[in-house]
């Protein structure tokens, strides 16, 4: 990962007016809950609010900086309260990429899909 430039992969996402992110995604059910959220008709997909430093942090993850970069920005907008800054922001990431939200590239030029927010509809 300190090789590369965190980026937003492919995944549905707004930015409301107070700048707080809220992802959408397909949630990742087994044979017996697609079978039964069909019956129920239950959702399909999950809204995920992210809260203030994960939404900055989101944001920043354009695919143009690298995670020092990333530390810097960070610890330069919420100070002691994101410290250990490079704890807290790796393990961030880290659940990003693990859900699939993020993914590494080691150039700009790499990024080929829309990193952009998308109006979600309700």
């Amino acid at each position: 990962m300190k090789n590369g430039f965190p980026t937003r992969f492919v995944v549905e996402w707004i930015i409301s007016e107070k700048g707080l992110v809220t992802l959408r995604h397909e949630k990742r059910m087994g044979r017996l809950e697609k079978f039964l959220s069909k019956i129920f008709n239950a959702p399909t997909e999950i809204l995920r609010p992210l809260d203030e430093m994960n939404s900055y942090l989101w944001m920043i993850m354009d695919g143009t900086r690298d995670l020092t970069q990333i530390f810097f920005e960070m610890d330069k907008k919420f100070q002691e309260v994101i410290a250990p800054v490079e704890e807290r922001v790796t393990k961030s990431i880290s659940n990003f990429i693990d859900l699939g939200f993020v993914v590494i590239v080691s150039d700009y030029d790499e990024i080929f899909w829309n990193i952009g927010p998308a109006a979600i509809s309700q």
